[in-house]
């Protein structure tokens, strides 16, 4: 049977901080202790004694705002990246998610400022020197047989290996960053280097992405004095062997998969 069951929670980003995600470790418990309430494990076995198999839980963070595209540009670095490896956890009661991206190219750095609270701490462990990890208060858990699912309203998940423009708050040292300014601070790439905004409300970064730049990375990265050999480059032919799990999201949101690039578009 499966009924859903609505939450809606608001989530404060402060800063260029972001928001902290806990219980990524799996920790040991006994299933006979009974869970905190407004837990995953509560609100799993609540459904499940009302004859609920699954929750849907709708979340509107609060975002940093942005002028236009040099503002954003002003405060934030920006970075060509891929996700490549998730992580779900418990997030106050919701589900959040850390992403491991290989960053393709850091086009430009802006330091975090000097009185922000630092970046929380990933859960990966070790990271390569050309891998950073984002966290996002929205994922995916099954928790004692019961699929709870969090979504954010106008930012869909990230998809693994689909490449990324991102507007984010970096720690260096910590290898961490935040999508401070949230969904429109963040777009897809296409095969052909097109800006693609993951927003589906226009707004005044999108617009000038548009009006200065046609959309093309080629030309956002010559107008950041950066040449013009932007283009991502196709995942070499064979490597590509995505999981149904991955295609099935990617057309979820409205993408077509495209098995000779290995992406999302």
């Amino acid at each position: 049977m499966r009924t859903e069951f609505k939450l809606l929670a608001v989530l404060v980003v402060l800063g260029a901080v972001g928001f902290s995600i806990v219980g990524y470790r799996k920790t040991a418990h006994s299933q006979q202790d009974p869970p905190a309430p407004y837990t995953l494990r509560w609100r799993a076995q609540q459904a499940l004694a009302n004859g609920r198999t699954q929750i849907d839980q709708t979340i509107e963070p609060h975002y940093q705002g942005v002028n236009d595209l040099n503002d954003a540009l002003a405060n934030y670095s920006l970075i060509l990246a891929q996700p490549i490896d998730q992580m779900a956890g418990e997030n106050d009661g919701t589900v959040g998610t850390w992403y491991k991206f290989r960053v393709l190219e850091q086009l430009t750095f802006r330091p975090l400022c000097a009185d922000c609270q630092p970046l929380p701490d990933q859960p990966f462990g070790a990271l390569a020197s050309n891998e950073l990890a984002i966290p996002r208060a929205s994922g995916v858990m099954n928790v004692d047989g019961v699929m709870i699912s969090t979504a954010e309203e106008g930012f869909p998940g990230f998809i693994l290996t689909q490449k990324y423009l991102l507007f984010v708050s970096l720690d260096t040292n910590k290898q961490v960053a935040t999508v401070a300014i949230g969904p429109i601070g963040a777009f897809m790439i296409d095969i052909n280097g097109t800006i693609v905004p993951v927003a589906t409300d226009a707004s005044p970064v999108s617009s000038d992405l548009t009006t200065t730049y046609a959309n093309s990375l080629s030309q956002l990265r010559a107008g950041l004095g950066l040449g013009t050999s932007g283009t991502p480059t196709p995942t070499p032919a064979g490597s590509c062997n995505p999981s149904q799990i991955l295609i099935n999201r990617c057309q979820d949101n409205g993408g077509t998969w495209n098995p000779d690039t290995c992406t999302c578009e």
